[in-house]
């Protein structure tokens, strides 16, 4: 075994360039170069991962508490001012409504789901200001009280009721089934239709999905068919056809 001098560029952690390497005459490494070449390669993919799943961590960590900050700010301000000039817009539209011959009034709030806040803050912040609003609208003569929350709103729908809500929409992206077993039978449902679907979709598949809904729901009752959320303007026209003939044809066979 020979002793010569190398230079060993871009491997400072294998070799120091300064010092000689002891290579045989073969040109080969020794085998305990070769040991730490081999641990290098080993080691360092999984430091990576393991670098890489830290710094996520420590991502989602910041995420968190911006959210949980957020919140405690909302929060703050709707303790600070429970009737915003928001929610008596609502109830002032609302009661015009009423006024001119409407019969029910809808609330949609999207921002109440809880894919975005948490439950608790529904049930103790924006479920109260709702009922409030309710409580108005049954006063000026509403017949039901409407509330739409897009999304996946099952965590919260079994609270619509105890807010004063007659109606509960849910949307396309939660299950009849999940639904019919968590949320009271004195809540009438409506939904849930893929607003895309009206779209994208045949009159065929319309009627299918339709009559799917209808047949989900025939033994609890208290159901209307309709979309999971709005129907929208480039929906087309027999489509929204194909969801009121299910509809009729369930009207005579159910009765």
């Amino acid at each position: 075994m020979a002793v010569r001098p190398i230079v060993v560029v871009g491997d400072p952690v294998l070799h120091n360039p300064t010092v000689p390497v002891r290579i045989g005459d073969d040109g080969a490494l020794p085998a305990e170069q070769l040991a730490v070449q081999a641990a290098k390669e080993t080691t360092e993919p999984v430091l990576r991962q393991l670098d890489q799943q830290a710094r996520q961590k420590v991502a989602e960590a910041e995420q968190k508490s911006e959210a949980a900050q957020l919140a405690a700010e909302i929060a703050r301000q709707l303790a600070a001012e429970p009737d915003s000039p928001k929610d008596r817009a609502q109830v002032a539209g609302g009661q015009a409504q009423l006024a001119a011959g409407a019969h029910v009034c809808l609330v949609f709030d999207p921002a109440a789901c809880p894919e975005l806040v948490p439950v608790p803050f529904f049930t103790d912040w924006i479920g109260p200001r709702i009922a409030n609003i309710f409580r108005d609208f049954k006063a000026a003569g509403a017949s039901a009280n409407w509330l739409h929350i897009a999304g996946n709103a099952l965590p919260i729908l079994p609270f619509y009721q105890k807010i004063g809500a007659d109606i509960g929409n849910f949307d396309y992206t939660v299950e009849p089934e999940n639904l019919i077993a968590a949320v009271p039978k004195a809540l009438c449902l409506d939904g849930n239709i893929k607003p895309l679907a009206f779209v994208e979709d045949t009159p065929d598949m319309i009627e299918a999905e339709s009559c799917r809904l209808i047949d989900s729901f025939a033994s609890r009752g208290g159901f209307i068919l309709s979309s999971g959320c709005e129907i929208p303007p480039e929906a087309k026209p027999e489509n929204i056809e194909a969801m009121v003939k299910a509809a009729k044809r369930a009207c005579f066979q159910h009765g």
